[in-house]
């Protein structure tokens, strides 16, 4: 099941990067993991692979994606204090 044919046809166009075979795969119909997800929606946000950075520092996604420049995913400041308050971890 094809979930999106023009965003399909846009990640398979794309540059090859991070995240363009996580999307590729989700947009067949696949299952990601949750990291593989992160990268696939950063792909897809930065212009499917245009953009080398991102400055969307209020992004829910910014901690975890290829783009922070914390020690690891998830260490920015109140990151894992928010997560835990909200369920998740």
């Amino acid at each position: 099941m094809i979930r999106d044919e023009a965003l399909l046809q846009s990640a398979r166009s794309g540059k090859k990067k991070k995240g363009q075979a996580f999307l590729i795969k989700y947009l067949e119909g696949g299952k990601l993991v949750r990291s593989q997800a992160v990268y696939a929606k950063c792909y897809d946000c930065n212009g499917m692979g245009d953009s080398d950075e991102c400055d969307i520092e209020g992004c829910p996604l910014y901690p975890f994606s290829q783009f922070f420049s914390g020690k690891h995913a998830g260490s920015a400041p109140g990151t894992k204090k928010r997560i835990v308050e909200g369920g998740a971890a």
